[in-house]
């Protein structure tokens, strides 16, 4: 019969032994439970966002993969309707280069892509700079200001036109016409405005009466560009297709909820008839292992794309 006493230190250290054995494994469990993404990017520092790449990177999310998370974490984020972009010194747009606490239209679309198609923060903001700037120079002169003629003209080393293989014979032209004088004449730069005309861009584009019979050929990560029937640009709506539970999704930059939303692709073109065509544009293959310009074209039709061959060979 083992004395009292001696029963009491071993159930003492009995004790401790479970104790310790306890939070060993309560600990090695810790350290297996993966850290969750962040709910929102806007809520992360500049710093913290360059950690978000790398731990993206560091998973190996494959690059549709980065490009689903990205945007559903910028979902929320308030839209603005001012050009973001140069830094203090540019002689127009003086907003920061990067900004995840707000962003306009276009800026949601080149800074989800630069983000996932980045290794690190520095890769982050060269692939920002290539996106919107002429060669990557910043400054409002250098900058790519309108979608059509300007944006998607010198972003072909990162995106290819795939309306014409989705919609093959159905696709049809609208034009827009882009006031580049007026444009630098209501930003103050005059000596731009002397220096350019006003001109006319033409685009082929998918019916948007047929995009519901199409949606297999769409990709997570595509580019959809809704034209509206007018002459202009200003009712046209650029957003990054997505597909998730519930289908084929375009996240956008809404001017007019004023933050970045979600809705059904299909339902969102019925629901707004001044859409008539979509243009959509694809990442190149390994996108984010291209280091160098390659050939873009942009569905102009035979005739308009013979005229424009020359041009579009050359960098921007």
């Amino acid at each position: 019969m083992i004395a009292p006493r001696r029963m009491s230190k071993l159930s003492t250290c009995g004790i401790l032994c479970i104790v310790l054995l306890a939070a060993a494994f309560g600990a090695r469990a810790q350290e297996t439970v993966p850290n969750p993404y962040p709910t929102r990017l806007d809520l992360l520092s500049d710093s913290e966002i360059g950690a978000f790449i790398r731990r993206i990177n560091q998973e190996n999310l494959a690059l549709q993969s980065k490009i689903e998370l990205t945007t559903r974490l910028c979902l929320g984020i308030p839209c603005q309707t001012r050009d973001m972009g140069e830094r203090a010194g540019g002689t127009a747009a003086k907003e920061p280069l990067w900004n995840f606490k707000r962003v306009d239209p276009i800026s949601f679309v080149e800074q989800s892509y630069a983000l996932c198609l980045a290794q690190d923060w520095p890769d982050f903001i060269d692939n920002l700079k290539r996106m919107r700037y002429r060669k990557g120079e910043v400054g409002f002169a250098n900058r790519n200001h309108f979608l059509v003629p300007d944006w998607l003209k010198a972003n072909r080393w990162l995106f290819h036109d795939v309306s014409a293989k989705l919609a093959g014979e159905n696709t049809f032209p609208i034009a827009r016409f882009i006031a580049r004088k007026e444009f630098y004449e209501q930003a103050g730069e005059i000596r731009l405005a002397a220096e350019v005309k006003n001109t006319t861009a033409v685009v082929e584009t998918i019916p948007c009466r047929i995009v519901n019979a199409l949606l297999e050929g769409l990709q997570t990560g595509d580019l959809a560009v809704c034209l509206s029937n007018e002459s202009s640009d200003k009712d046209d709506i650029v957003g990054i297709i997505v597909f998730t539970s519930e289908g084929a999704m375009i996240r956008y930059a809404s001017l007019l909820s004023k933050t970045v939303i979600e809705r059904p692709l299909v339902q969102f073109l019925e629901d707004n008839p001044k859409f008539a065509g979509v243009l959509v544009v694809r990442l190149h293959a390994r996108a984010d292992m291209i280091s160098r310009p390659v050939p873009f074209t942009l569905d102009l039709g035979p005739k308009r794309a013979q005229e424009n061959h020359t041009d579009q060979s050359k960098e921007p």
